[in-house]
């Protein structure tokens, strides 16, 4: 009697001990699967905001992209005006662009200057890859800036000094053949070709950049219609 009594209890304390495990492990099950819901919509809003920064790069570095291929051509024509093989249509033609002449480039990324850390939670191997290439070439990008500011600033502000009347002057009106002072200069044909050349560098590398950024830009698109 005594057997059986003890028997039941024992088949009874088995399936209470089965009903806290199963209990236990639905919850674990259920908690996990929260975590990873709330993993998953975090994803969600730090590729949101990349794809804005995305956006935003594109906008800021397609005009540097203008800034340097500006550049470039004034130089070009500058040593033109200085070696005397400027076209007379456009010595005395107006330059609404000569504004842009001595300019130096600023440089910023959203995507870089944000918390690169939190792009860690991204499940996508290949927009891991994309991005750590779009830092590499954006590292590539800030040193031919610094090398087109620091020739600039080398070689052209005692130039603006020496010629500060002239550069006061400079207003839509101007034209070629009134910067003609600034040929005055010594080596001021080897200082346009420099600057000419180094700018040219800079808008090739500014160009890769804006390449990777339509690149990353699509697959963040793509990515983010796979999570709707």
């Amino acid at each position: 009697m005594n057997q059986h009594k003890f028997g039941r209890y024992l088949l009874y304390a088995l399936g209470e001990m089965t009903l806290i495990v199963l209990g236990i492990l639905i919850a674990l099950k259920v908690d996990n699967w929260n975590q990873r819901q709330v993993l998953k919509r975090h994803e969600t809003q730090v590729l949101k905001q990349l794809l804005n920064h995305a956006q935003a790069d594109y906008s800021f570095f397609s005009s540097k992209s203008d800034f340097f291929d500006n550049q470039e051509h004034l130089y070009q024509e500058l040593l033109r005006l200085c070696n005397h093989t400027l076209p007379d249509s456009l010595l005395m033609r107006k330059q609404l662009n000569v504004f842009n002449l001595f300019g130096k480039a600023t440089i910023q990324s959203n995507i870089v200057n944000s918390n690169f850390i939190t792009y860690d939670i991204i499940s996508n191997q290949q927009l891991k890859k994309q991005l750590l290439d779009y830092k590499r070439q954006y590292e590539a990008v800030k040193i031919s800036y610094d090398l087109f500011n620091s020739k600039t600033t080398l070689y052209t502000d005692p130039i603006l000094v020496q010629n500060y009347a002239d550069v006061l002057k400079i207003n839509e009106d101007t034209s070629w053949s009134d910067l003609e002072p600034f040929c005055q200069y010594p080596n001021i044909e080897g200082i346009s070709y420099l600057l000419s050349t180094t700018a040219s560098f800079a808008q090739q590398q500014t160009k890769t950049l804006l390449d990777l950024n339509n690149e990353l830009t699509q697959e963040l698109e793509q990515v983010l219609e796979t999570k709707k």
